[in-house]
């Protein structure tokens, strides 16, 4: 992206910050993400347990009310893969894959997921060093560390090998070098196993790092790394637990969803006055009537006939070239309504992901007949039949789950995004719907305002 591009980007941003007052807060969150110079907190505001916990609700608020999270891995996840396009020519170097290490998308994120690490980092070493009780402490820092593992999970994933950075000193993580992702996986694991054995158990809000949520975690980490029979031992934990339940299309994202795992608290305090309305929703609505994001056609064909979760989640409205087009319609709500039970929240772990976990950790340890079954549960939830024992190749079944997962989890977290790249079917997808694909282009560019300020660090390849 050109100078004359990222200042126009960045206008686009200011002008939407402005427009949607009183989140002003959300906005500046975004625009000012510098961490201060050495350690992010100083050591008294760990010196009794009301400010720690101040401390930890910071680093939730940053974590859940993150612009990179809320708005940037959606929005911009479903142009990078094979989801959606943009109906101006904003965003063109997301829709073609074709962006430069100065590009707003690779910087503000990488910058964005650290600031969360550093966070995290030093309330961790604050925290092990105070003289606050044993519980107080166990649990807090297994919370930090589940938060740390879910903001490596993308930088991984996004980015390929990126510094491994586990302490909130800043002169010390200035310099490092980038680690091979496996090895920042084995810290993910590491990070999520601490946290399952010290997490307090009495956690049940869904707005909280609770023992579902870090076993839904791992169970994703694993899949992600191979590991197929840990992926389907904490999947099942998950399931087994029967805490959550699948829910019909048009409830999965309410406040009230027993299929929820994790989600943003966005009902009282802070989080409740930055977004009393969805803001992913807001972003992926059509302006003035006119769609901005139009899914393509290859999504919306990929849905079968009956398919509820078509109807429900995806919108159709007129694009400002006068076609019909249809945009990402999860989240509908502008404004929580006086009818609680109604509002919603951004979800960052469910059930039903869940479910497609287990089913293809299951495909890969060679329990067909329970992977077919979850399978089916998630189809039927959607008002399709379940397939039969006619569906009974490995490869059958593994593009069974592909193909549920890319109708359940569009326009969510990235999800298309990363699972083009962990299964290696990334080029053949893209390079049939994108002219200008380019294999290197899976990984984002490292940021060249990091590689100036730390010449340890090396570019992705083809950038």
């Amino acid at each position: 992206m050109n100078t004359k591009e990222n200042i126009k980007q960045r206008v686009i941003y200011l002008l939407v910050c402005i427009s949607l007052l009183p989140l002003n807060f959300a906005c500046r969150k975004y625009l000012d993400i510098d961490p201060p110079s050495g350690s992010l907190v100083a050591t008294s505001v760990y010196s009794n347990r009301d400010n720690a916990t101040s401390a930890l609700n910071g680093i939730y608020s940053n974590f859940f009310s993150s612009y990179y999270f809320s708005v940037q891995i959606p929005t911009s996840a479903v142009l990078l893969s094979d989801e959606a396009t943009f109906i101006q020519s904003s965003y063109d170097d997301l829709v073609n894959n074709v962006l430069n290490a100065r590009n707003i998308f690779s910087s503000e994120g990488w910058r964005n997921l650290y600031q969360v690490i550093y966070q995290a980092n030093t309330f961790i070493e604050q925290v092990k060093a105070s003289g606050l009780d044993d519980k107080f402490r166990s649990t807090s820092i297994a919370e930090a560390k589940f938060i740390r593992a879910y903001a490596y999970f993308h930088l991984v994933n996004f980015f390929g090998a990126v510094p491994l950075v586990l302490t909130g000193n800043l002169t010390i993580s200035a310099t490092l070098p980038r680690t091979d992702p496996a090895i920042i996986y084995k810290q993910m694991i590491q990070d999520l196993k601490d946290a399952g054995n010290n997490i307090s158990a009495d956690i049940n809000s869904r707005s909280k790092v609770t023992p579902a949520a870090i076993q839904a975690l791992l169970a994703k980490v694993y899949l992600y790394t191979g590991d197929y029979a840990n992926a389907l031992s904490y999947s099942s934990k998950v399931i087994n637990s029967a805490a959550f339940q699948l829910e019909d299309p048009d409830k999965v994202f309410l406040r009230t969803s027993r299929e929820t795992i994790l989600k943003s608290n966005t009902s009282n305090g802070v989080l409740g006055t930055i977004f009393n309305f969805t803001i992913i929703g807001f972003y992926f609505r059509p302006i003035n009537n006119e769609a901005t994001y139009l899914l393509r056609d290859g999504l919306l064909n990929s849905f079968e006939q009956g398919d509820k979760r078509k109807s429900s989640w995806t919108g159709s409205v007129k694009s400002s070239v006068g076609t019909v087009g249809s945009f990402p319609y999860k989240y509908k709500l502008s404004n929580a309504p006086a009818n609680m039970a109604l509002a919603e929240d951004y979800v960052y772990l469910r059930l039903a992901e869940v479910y497609l976990i287990r089913a293809e950790a299951a495909v890969k340890t060679g329990d067909w007949n329970l992977a077919r079954n979850d399978i089916n549960k998630i189809r039927e939830r959607a008002g399709l039949p379940g397939y039969t024992t006619s569906l009974n190749t490995e490869q059958g079944l593994l593009l069974a789950i592909e193909h549920e997962r890319q109708v359940e989890l569009f326009s969510e977290s990235a999800d298309r995004w990363f699972d083009l790249k962990r299964t290696n079917r990334i080029d053949a997808v893209l390079g049939a719907v994108k002219p200008m694909w380019k294999p290197y282009a899976k990984y984002l560019p490292v940021p060249q305002a990091e590689i100036e300020a730390n010449h340890n660090l090396t570019q992705n390849e083809g950038y």
